[in-house]
């Protein structure tokens, strides 16, 4: 396969997970990431936190997020090399308390000449309380 067919699979897979995560769709995210897929993270409050893929359908069946919130996420950068990918993504969460960044690091690698999957994701979680 050319390499920008392969770029458009995987910016193609990450949207797949951005707009799952953002819209509250598991089948996006589920076709996004790995079934062994885990998550590393640090939270707001420096917590080191470890999820499976599978915590995505509890967090949708009871979202604690604010349904008002305003979500926009965007790709920061990418690098594919052959069969492996690394991309930097970003989606800020605009609520009535303050905004939410959360910034990933997603691993992808090449399934087959069609599909990339995220096999793991690492993040960091900042809040920034509304100004009064």
């Amino acid at each position: 396969m050319n390499d920008s067919k392969d770029k458009e699979l995987i910016v193609e897979t990450i949207w797949n997970y951005l707009n799952g995560q953002n819209n509250r769709e598991y089948k996006l995210v589920e076709k996004a990431w790995h079934n062994d897929c885990q998550m590393f993270g640090v939270t707001a409050e420096n917590e080191v936190v470890i999820y499976p893929r599978s915590i995505w359908r509890e967090w949708f069946a009871n979202p604690s997020d604010d349904p008002a919130a305003k979500k926009k996420a965007e790709i920061l950068n990418l690098d594919i090399y052959k069969s492996v990918a690394n991309a930097k993504v970003r989606t800020v969460i605009e609520g009535t308390k303050g905004t939410i960044i959360y910034t990933d690091y997603l691993n992808i690698i090449k399934m087959s000449e069609t599909e990339w999957k995220i096999v793991n994701k690492i993040f960091k979680t900042d809040f920034e309380p509304k100004k009064k």
